[in-house]
């Protein structure tokens, strides 16, 4: 189940104005479609067509044997003829044929073109859907093994001619991304609260005794749980977002320490303590279900994980953060301390937004991990919550050219024809001058 690559020759091709590969729904494609390689027809037509779809592939083996699950659905197909007529282009000819073309990108899906729903086949139920009103879902991959999911869309054209008699027809392929549309932040944004009990007994709990040294007896008496050992209880009270957006920098995350003094030693009570951040982590769990039609009515069901860890910009500087301890005070913004950020990935992975369409969904959990240091104690704190990925927040550069973006792969042409049309192979030499040129070009960029 590959996914469109780009096919383009002399014999047909098409160009994109300005290079552009990233849109939004309800932009406008424009570019061309070619012809260089030499025809003379009497009959010829030029049409362009823009495509939509999402596949899923799901593959069991019982080591005996193997079976393909696959599930297909066609979002969008539109089409348009670019020419019709005698169509003559001479022999070594220095200019290419051209045909100019404009294509707009649907805001919605295409109702029309979906099968019959059957319940068990598709996580949407138009009974609770509005087929007509279902935005454009973006583009996406993700894949496990041999389990794929992706959601692509590209422009293909086909020109189709008279030769000797018979008819001969040519294609080429454009494959594009569409994002999806920015999403404003709430405002106040979605949190929720999360309060988890701890308790520390140290002899340094004391006032001036934070840096003492603890004598053998002292330790034991620590060890064996001694009520002569002052004992501070307290909750970490935090503040996680409900949602995040991709790229989003900082993601915001409350901290504090709040005393609980019922619990906690006569000695201590209403003194104040420092607590310090050692280490925080948090990672961003993404599951990514499929359907695929199955033998029958069976439909075949699976899903896999990713997880990447939401980087920062303070790596080692975590112990230096001082959290508050009170419960009148206001909480410290870890996330902003720390440069918590998303990061979104080209391939859509667990930084990619919440989607869910007909053989497809995307889910994400945030797992976090804290250890803090009162009173030279380290103490441990982690969680998991749901959480909603969405889109970016300013989508105002998205739709231009990124040449961060991989390259596209080429479908090759091997027949005799498509290697005697490029001729022979270049030189050891040419090829090192071409690899040469190729790099001072990406230098002078990178500069």
């Amino acid at each position: 189940m590959p996914r469109t690559r780009v096919k383009s020759s002399d014999a047909l091709g098409i160009d994109l104005d300005d290079g552009r590969v990233l849109y939004l729904p309800g932009d406008t494609i424009t570019g061309a479609v070619f012809r260089q390689q030499t025809i003379v027809s009497p009959e010829a037509t030029v049409s362009l067509f823009f495509h939509g779809r999402t596949k899923t592939l799901f593959v069991v083996s019982t080591g005996q044997s193997t079976v393909v699950y696959r599930g297909r659905f066609t979002l969008v197909n539109i089409s348009q003829e670019l020419f019709s007529g005698p169509l003559h282009i001479p022999k070594d000819s220095d200019k290419r044929r051209e045909w100019k073309f404009t294509v707009k990108i649907p805001e919605k899906v295409d109702p029309s073109l979906l099968p019959p729903f059957i319940p068990h086949e598709s996580y949407l139920n138009p009974a609770t859907v509005d087929m007509d009103a279902m935005s454009l879902p973006a583009s996406f991959i993700s894949s496990r093994g041999s389990d794929q999911a992706f959601i692509e869309y590209y422009l293909e054209v086909k020109i189709r001619f008279q030769k000797e008699r018979s008819w001969v027809e040519e294609t080429a392929k454009m494959p594009i991304r569409i994002l999806a549309h920015p999403h404003p932040p709430t405002d106040p944004a979605s949190t929720s609260a999360v309060r988890i009990p701890r308790s520390i007994t140290s002899q340094r709990l004391l006032p001036g005794m934070e840096n003492a040294h603890l004598t053998a007896g002292q330790r034991f008496k620590k060890l064996v749980g001694a009520s002569s050992v002052p004992s501070l209880a307290f909750h970490l009270e935090l503040d996680l977002p409900n949602e995040i957006h991709v790229d989003q920098c900082p993601v915001p995350i409350m901290m504090r320490a709040v005393p609980y003094w019922p619990s906690t030693h006569e000695a201590l009570k209403n003194q104040p303590q420092k607590v310090r951040l050692v280490d925080f982590k948090a990672t961003l769990e993404s599951r990514c279900g499929i359907l695929c039609e199955g033998f029958s009515w069976a439909i075949s069901k699976t899903s896999w994980k990713q997880k990447m860890v939401l980087p920062t910009g303070g790596q080692g500087q975590a112990g230096t953060i001082e959290i508050p301890f009170s419960s009148e005070g206001p909480a410290i913004d870890i996330g902003q301390a720390l440069d918590l950020w998303v990061e979104s990935e080209g391939k859509n992975s667990a930084a990619f937004q919440d989607f869910t369409t007909f053989n497809i969904t995307l889910k994400h959990k945030l797992y976090w991990a804290a250890r803090l240091e009162i009173a030279q104690e380290t103490i441990y704190f982690n969680g998991v919550q749901d959480i909603v990925i969405l889109p970016a927040t300013d989508s105002s550069d998205a739709p231009d050219y990124i040449e961060s973006e991989p390259l596209p792969e080429y479908e090759t042409d091997s027949s005799k024809e498509a290697v005697d049309r490029k001729g022979k192979p270049p030189s050891f030499e040419e090829a090192q001058r071409t690899e040469e040129t190729h790099k001072k070009t990406s230098n002078s960029k990178g500069k």
